[in-house]
């Protein structure tokens, strides 16, 4: 029977073609965009879930509840990790984990390279996750100072053939590790990202300006905790909440776990974010977008396998008057549904093998299509596939193979009006859909330019920076000096941050005269050198900026207008604030400038003068030959540090990074809105043909009584002229909601304005039009002598 019903599926299939063609090309393509969405999606939710131990991993977060918001940070102070295992027995293992700020240079035999994935970490680090070790003791790996653990890929770049273990590497000229362990390269799915690992203990080697071991005040490294099984993360959270002030009287810090599975995407409301970054609220997004896209595809598929099915009363009549029973007819039409179904997913799964290349550049994820890697994923698109099938055969399966054999036959039986509805309220939702994905398109671009384009109160263009390690330091006037001599060069700074990460130091401890004792204002600080405004083209609306020829301002401070406006000064220039241990002279005020995303407010800051904390060269280009120029910064940084690579980047493209999830969701939107566009206009070609094939005598009779053809187009596109203009009632309210949630993650935002709803409405209405004309004007153009010949 099975066979039976497979050949006569086959048959119809080829039977209705055209139909047929559009129905399984429409799904195939929402398919394959879903698949393609899932696999995005279960990624993100895949981050830091490979530790065997990942249920009982937790971070150290500060919340500083002062402020309003509150303020959270996961920098730590480096005594914490110890402390905590000492006081708390809950928690079993504590390590801390940081990375060195700027590249450092390895060096194996003649081969010198500057690597910038250095960490530092605690001995327990490799029994609290799983970082496999292809060779060493997970227990002892990092137990000595001067042992070294690095990642299969540098094993290969440094000793080729050779076995690492026991062998030595240099770091910065000036220490020597022993290669103790080897393990597997770190996953794409780890929201720790390292090639080489030292022992904590070993950090005031590498920041020698800080003594960080017992310093409880100065905060920039992650901890981590292994907790007991079945510890009540709520209880602990309550016990550890005034730790910090035990230790710091003045602190306003307290002290909550993070879930080790929650870092990735829950936590875009910490401070100082980590590259690479996801957020819970665009999986949802994406999620939405792939059933949405489905969802289109699916009504595309019923709405025109019930257009089909109106056509076919006649045969089922015929096969009941041959002695079809009930049964047989409705298991007919659900196999013909169900297989069609499954044919378009076969035609996904080659898509999206197709164009799997092309989207692994576009998210930047190393995704495949793997069966036991993404059995969820695969397994849901086949049910729904399934369901799919199912229910767009459910209209025939029910309602024809109930027909009276005598009444279709006769001609006396009106099928149309009964799908009529149902199809109107498909193409109604499938188009709502499509307006809501085109206006959420529209808008996530226009934020998107508004970010790149808005003023930052600095210029951007045509700067590059070049990390610049702490014993360099000292060359650095001399290296300014013969920098400035090069051709094509404006001007040179130094800086601890480059503005994109602009702040070195938080401070909760700032006083000034006439300040409320109550007041709980926070200040951030990040260290600059002479020029840095000049190079930089910042403004100073008050004093003037740092300069060689005042002896003094080694220890003054400039301010941004927030910092002023918190300080409550109409003129500071000339006050003093004070430090526990020093006073800071303002001799003048930045206007503000954008030293973090759009996503955060300009915050207060203050630009100080430490020299010791330079970790950056800034140099500002004249926009003339710039491959020569930086040739000539090339030759000049290898008479100074002939031993360091010469590294630099630019600073517009740092800026870039800041945006770029939101680039790539709006690339992405770009795409799936097409194909979801796409697949609507299948589905209006589709009902346009079935439509048009209908009422070929009405066209014809028409025709012959003289009507144009301009009236018979105008008859068959103003059903669905209607239909897209009704959709827009329910799609506008919908995209004006949820763009205003996803604006909301902005400080820095656009307007939504009411030409994005007219603008998606327009390209709605035009995408309908084309593809609904092209069948009209054939239908009206046709030769009506060719449908009445036989009246």
């Amino acid at each position: 029977m099975f066979w039976n019903y497979l050949k006569v599926t086959w048959r119809n299939i080829k039977r209705y073609k055209g139909y047929s063609f559009i129905n399984i090309i429409g799904l195939a393509v929402g398919l394959a965009c879903c698949i393609l969405i899932l696999l995005w999606v279960q990624d993100e939710l895949s981050y830091d879930r490979f530790h065997s131990k990942a249920d009982d991993l937790y971070r150290a977060v500060k919340e500083y509840h002062k402020t309003e918001p509150a303020t959270h940070y996961w920098p730590v102070s480096a005594p914490l990790a110890p402390a905590l295992k000492e006081n708390y027995p809950e928690i079993i293992k504590a390590a801390r984990f940081t990375h060195l700020r700027r590249g450092q240079l390895v060096k194996y035999g003649e081969k010198s390279l500057l690597e910038t994935q250095i960490c530092l970490t605690d001995p327990d680090f490799f029994e609290m996750f799983t970082f496999p070790l292809l060779q060493g003791d997970p227990a002892s790996v990092l137990s000595n100072p001067n042992s070294l653990v690095i990642s299969e890929e540098m094993a290969t770049k440094y000793f080729g053939s050779e076995n690492p273990l026991g062998k030595t590497l240099n770091i910065n000229n000036e220490y020597d590790f022993t290669v103790t362990g080897i393990m597997k390269n770190v996953p794409h799915n780890s929201h720790l990202k390292f090639d080489f690992l030292v022992p904590f203990i070993r950090i005031e080697d590498f920041e020698k300006e800080w003594a960080v071991l017992d310093n409880w005040t100065l905060s920039g490294f992650a901890t981590y905790v292994l907790l007991k099984k079945n510890t009540s993360l709520q209880e602990l959270n309550h016990k550890i909440k005034d730790f910090i002030l035990k230790h710091v009287a003045q602190s306003k810090d307290l002290l909550y776990l993070q879930p080790l599975k929650d870092i990735h995407l829950y936590s875009s409301h910490i401070q100082f974010g980590i590259e690479g970054q996801g957020n819970i609220k665009y999986v949802y997004i994406f999620s939405v977008v792939a059933f949405f896209v489905l969802i289109i595809a699916c009504i595309n598929f019923m709405n025109l396998a019930t257009a089909r099915s109106s056509n076919r009363a006649k045969e089922v009549g015929l096969r009941k008057v041959v002695g079809a029973r009930r049964p047989q007819l409705m298991g007919q039409f659900f196999y013909e549904s169900v297989l069609m179904a499954l044919l378009s997913l076969i035609l996904a799964v080659v898509l999206v093998e197709l164009f799997l290349p092309a989207f692994r550049d576009l998210s930047g994820k190393p995704l495949d299509l793997g069966f036991s890697s993404n059995i969820n994923v695969l397994l849901a698109i086949v049910v729904m596939t399934l369901i799919t099938g199912f229910l767009s055969g459910t209209y025939p399966a029910l309602f024809l193979s109930s027909l009276r054999p005598v009444k279709v036959l006769k001609g006396r039986l009106k099928t149309e009006g009964r799908g009529y509805l149902f199809r109107k309220i498909l193409v109604v939702s499938q188009f709502s859909l499509s307006i809501l994905l085109i206006i959420c398109t529209i808008l996530v671009s226009i934020q998107v330019d508004y970010m790149r384009n808005r003023k930052l109160g600095l210029d951007k263009e045509q700067v590059v920076y070049l990390p610049i390690r702490s014993e360099q330091v000292g060359k650095y006037d001399s290296l300014k000096i013969e920098l400035l001599k090069r051709a094509g060069i404006r001007n040179v700074a130094a800086s601890s941050n480059i503005p994109t990460y602009g702040v070195i130091l938080t401070l909760d401890y700032i006083t000034w005269e006439g300040k409320d004792p109550e007041d709980t204002k926070v200040f951030h600080a990040t260290s600059t050198g002479y020029d840095f405004i000049e190079t930089l083209n910042m403004e100073i609306i008050q004093g003037r900026s740092f300069s060689e020829e005042y002896p003094a301002d080694e220890n003054a401070v400039v301010i941004n207008e927030t910092a002023q406006k918190l300080i409550g000064m109409e003129n500071p220039v000339g006050k003093r604030l004070m430090l526990p241990d020093s006073e800071l002279p303002i001799i003048g005020i930045v206007k503000d400038y954008h030293f973090r995303s759009l996503h955060s407010e300009i915050e207060p800051l203050l630009l100080i003068n430490a020299p010791s904390l330079y970790r950056y060269i800034l140099i500002k280009l004249d926009s003339g030959d710039i491959p020569s120029t930086l040739a000539n910064i090339e030759s000049t940084w290898k008479t100074f540090f002939p031993d360091t690579p010469f590294e630099y980047h630019f600073l517009d493209e740092a800026y870039g990074k800041l945006y770029r999830t939101e680039q790539q969701m709006g690339t992405l939107f770009n795409y799936f809105t097409g194909l979801a566009i796409l697949i609507s206009c299948l589905g209006l070609f589709g009902l346009a043909s079935f439509m048009a094939e209908k009422r070929t005598k009405e066209i014809g009779i028409r025709k012959v009584l003289g009507a144009p053809v301009s009236g018979v187009v105008i008859l068959l596109n103003k059903e669905f002229i209607k239909w897209v203009l009704i959709a827009n009632i329910f799609a506008w309210p919908v995209a004006y909601y949820a763009m205003s949630k996803w604006l909301q993650g902005f400080a820095y935002r656009t307007k939504i304005e009411v030409w994005s709803f007219a603008l998606a409405a327009l390209i709605a209405l035009a995408i309908a039009v084309v593809t609904v004309s092209y069948k009209s004007i054939k239908a009206a153009t046709a030769n009506p002598v060719e449908s009445l010949r036989y009246e």
